[in-house]
């Protein structure tokens, strides 16, 4: 059996699969990530269970979501140096069994404290694997293809998370919430078969920097304090934001002085990226933070069991599975930024009818089904297009910075719009009615996704400085 364990060289599996590889490759890195992604869509109907066995608030169970999230932020990261350093085979071997484990682990756990360093142990080897589409795509596929290419990697990554919340909430409701866990295992088996046949051998980068440890445990101090501040809304954290002011003064110093920053800062300089991070991190507050209220507005607010919360999510997860590739079209075909625009603005209105339903007293389910179907069918070309701006044209160790760097704008968002949504929700219950709590919400979501248009429109294609061009592409002297 030896020889299920050795790893192929690049050019054994050409000669194996010829042109089909690159699909073959991508198809295993989709399986990768197809794992983090029921993890994290499968839990978005536990709340309330998680609420009655450990006896706790809204307020302490969003960390098991947040946790997750902050983990995958932080983990990509160091993503990019890991992958350079350690070859893409193993590093993506080792982040899935790594969700394995800690799988297993969340489904044992005693206490809510245990369960949220489980998520969080999921979240970070979900968060190694994040990047590896975008790196995969932009590497081995001809720029002409590659939102086609986008289109349908993440149209096969949200079909089984499409189902994954209503069969979340149907095993919580007949086996408890230590199924949503164990669901996850047969994924990592099939995962880890599909790297061993399929991941070619990498060679680690001997001329690789070694890893930037101050600058990664200064922006994760950063990445920490930020959401501090934001749980402790409306309320202000003193140590939290001195833990933000104090962590930017000291990161922004060691990213001038430091030889091999955890990324270069002139990346920045690079205006489609630099606002591709932009919207990538407003959006992707507005994205988590929808995804985390609806369910827990179904439950809490409509009264709906774990079941039918995810049943009706359903619906929303396959429209968005179906415009994906019509997002990916359009953007092989369209200007970018119009593309995005066009994503914000389906994706805004349905929460903004969402707020009048609340408001009115008028919200039923099949309103809460097409408004959730509308925000999805936005979401559908908002994913691929700004992810194609920011890193079009990109290779070797700038692209796999610039994806990392891409990732955790639109992860951040993600953690602050969960924990800012969470936060105010709860706050603002003690006040006034549950369901106009919520309705709130969905106004202020709204608002961000219209507010994003302005930098989405700066997400322009432009030719890529000389500084990150591989030396293929620089001009001769």
């Amino acid at each position: 059996m030896s020889h299920l364990f050795r790893a192929p060289s690049t050019s054994e599996q050409l000669f194996r699969y010829g042109e089909r590889y690159k699909w073959w490759l991508l198809g295993a890195i989709t399986i990768g990530n197809l794992v983090a992604a029921l993890s994290m869509t499968s839990f978005y109907v536990a709340g309330p269970a998680l609420m009655a066995q450990f006896g706790v608030g809204q307020d302490e169970v969003q960390w098991a979501y947040t946790g997750y999230l902050l983990a995958t932020a932080v983990s990509m990261l160091s993503s990019a140096w890991l992958i350079e350093r350690v070859g893409l085979r193993r590093c993506y071997l080792g982040a899935v069994a790594a969700m394995a484990l800690a799988s297993l682990c969340g489904a044992l756990s005693p206490s809510l404290p245990i369960l949220v360093a489980a998520r969080m142990m999921l979240g970070f080897a979900g968060g190694m694997l994040l990047p590896m589409g975008s790196i995969v795509t932009l590497e081995w596929f001809a720029p002409a293809i590659q939102g086609r290419v986008s289109g349908l990697q993440g149209m096969v990554m949200v079909l089984a998370p499409a189902v994954a919340p209503a069969l979340g909430g149907l095993l919580i409701d007949h086996f408890g919430w230590q199924a949503i866990f164990l669901m996850n295992l047969p994924c990592c088996v099939l995962a880890i078969a599909a790297g061993l046949s399929l991941l070619p051998a990498t060679v680690a980068a001997r001329t690789a920097p070694p890893l930037d440890g101050r600058g990664l445990a200064l922006l994760t101090a950063v990445t920490t304090g930020a959401l501090v501040v934001v749980e402790s809304l409306p309320a202000l954290s003193l140590p939290g934001s001195l833990t933000v002011g104090a962590g930017l003064t000291a990161l922004c110093f060691h990213m001038r002085r430091s030889a091999a920053p955890l990324f270069s800062p002139g990346l920045f300089r690079f205006p489609p990226l630099l606002w591709g991070c932009v919207v990538g991190f407003t959006s992707g507050c507005c994205l988590f933070a929808s995804t985390y209220l609806v369910p827990v507005f179904l439950q809490d607010s409509l009264g709906y069991s774990a079941t039918a919360a995810g049943a009706v999510l359903v619906p929303a997860g396959l429209m968005l599975a179906l415009a994906l590739p019509l997002g990916g079209w359009l953007c092989d075909r369209h200007d970018l930024s119009h593309v995005t625009v066009a994503g914000l603005l389906l994706f805004a209105a349905p929460f903004l009818s969402l707020w009048l339903a609340v408001r009115t007293g008028s919200i039923g389910p099949l309103q809460v089904v097409l408004a959730l179907a509308g925000a999805r069918l936005g979401l559908g070309l908002l994913l691929p297009a700004p992810n194609l701006g920011a890193l079009r044209g990109m290779h070797g160790r700038v692209l796999a910075q610039s994806s990392m760097l891409f990732h955790y704008a639109r992860q951040m968002g993600g953690v602050l719009g969960v924990a800012a949504v969470a936060a105010f929700v709860h706050a603002r219950s003690g006040t006034a009615p549950a369901g106009t709590a919520y309705g709130e919400a969905f106004l202020a979501i709204s608002i961000l996704a219209l507010a994003t248009i302005i930098p989405a429109l700066r997400i322009r294609r432009t030719a890529l400085p000389l500084a990150l061009r591989p030396p293929a592409e620089a001009p001769d002297e």
